[in-house]
């Protein structure tokens, strides 16, 4: 705003108004000289703003705060846009720290972790009823129940609004306690602050339940192998074993490997692959010769030996033990 009147005016308020809404603001600035210039600005949240017919009035001296000979020139209008967010957020799911597949294995006791992130840095994710999370399973009442903190343990973690311009980010922490075996069906759905859906459809996944501790038949992977050669097994129960470990053998019985629990790496209840590659080597690190080498697991939970679980691979087994070729 510019005096250009001969006459100084004292200290200059100015009304600030978006039409059709409640948004309105009044700013006491400086005093405005003759000949000279003040600049204001303000600040409306358009959260409940929508669409290209907006407009925002700028009257400087509104209702004749200071006496003034003309007020013509004292108005502005101003037109803007208010983009709507329509951006979908992105929602995902881990089980134990993976995603799993349809129809995996998981513990009895599992974290289900529900994570929601939206692009949007100013409508932060902060509110529960803005999730939707259903299990289903016969043993449930009615078959099915909607996950809240009323139900199971759950935490939920909102966005923090001081570091929205580093992430809009939401968290779901579930520790259900399923004591029923069989194939339970996960459905999860949520929006974002501006009601954009994380899908058109909600994220589902059926999952097994097996509550007794068990193990089925090691099969390592490539075999034969020249190089390296991993593990592959799944585990069923409530809690991962507290002794693990692997024998390898050779056809006459003599063992020379002990593979332990601590190398395999991280186990998880479910389809295991471990994280440690056996080299062909023996307990002093020396090259075995090429060959066919036998190898079984050991596991056990408070003394007690895993029961072996039954699959379609029992046929390649005998009496626990497995066959594998090294070729180099």
């Amino acid at each position: 705003m510019e005096n250009i009147s001969d006459l100084d005016m004292d200290s200059m308020l100015v009304r600030f108004e978006v039409l059709g809404s409640n948004l309105v603001s009044y700013q006491r600035l400086d005093s405005l000289r003759a000949g000279d210039t003040l600049h204001a600005q303000v600040t409306f949240d358009t959260e409940n703003l929508q669409g290209t017919n907006q407009q925002l009035l700028v009257e400087i001296n509104p209702n004749n705060d200071q006496r003034e000979q003309f007020h013509f020139n004292n108005i502005g209008l101003l037109s803007f846009k208010v983009q709507q967010d329509i951006i979908n957020p992105v929602l995902d799911v881990t089980f134990d720290g993976i995603h799993i597949m349809n129809r995996d294995i998981v513990s009895g006791q599992p974290e289900i972790v529900v994570t929601l992130a939206d692009e949007n840095r100013y409508l932060e994710l902060d509110d529960l009823e803005d999730f939707s999370i259903i299990l289903r399973h016969p043993s449930l009442p009615d078959g099915e129940m909607f996950l809240s903190p009323a139900t199971i343990d759950m935490q939920f973690y909102p966005a923090d609004p001081a570091k929205l311009d580093q992430e809009n980010t939401a968290k779901i922490v579930m520790r259900p306690d399923l004591k029923s075996d069989g194939i339970y069906t996960l459905f999860v759905s949520a929006t974002d602050q501006s009601g954009n859906n994380s899908g058109s459809l909600s994220y589902n996944v059926d999952f097994e339940v097996v509550n007794k501790p068990s193990i089925t038949n090691l099969l390592n992977y490539p075999n034969p192998f020249t190089s390296s050669t991993q593990f592959v097994f799944t585990l069923t129960g409530r809690e991962l074993p507290d002794y693990m470990k692997i024998q390898i053998l050779t056809v006459t019985g003599r063992v020379v490997r002990e593979i332990s629990q601590d190398e395999l790496g991280p186990l998880r209840i479910g389809l295991n692959r471990t994280d440690y590659a056996w080299d062909g080597t023996d307990e002093y690190g020396d090259r075995l010769a090429n060959g066919v080498y036998l190898y079984r697991v050991i596991t056990k939970k408070n003394g007690q030996d895993y029961e072996l679980r039954s699959t379609r691979t029992d046929y390649l087994f005998r009496q626990g033990f497995g066959k594998m070729y090294l070729m180099r």
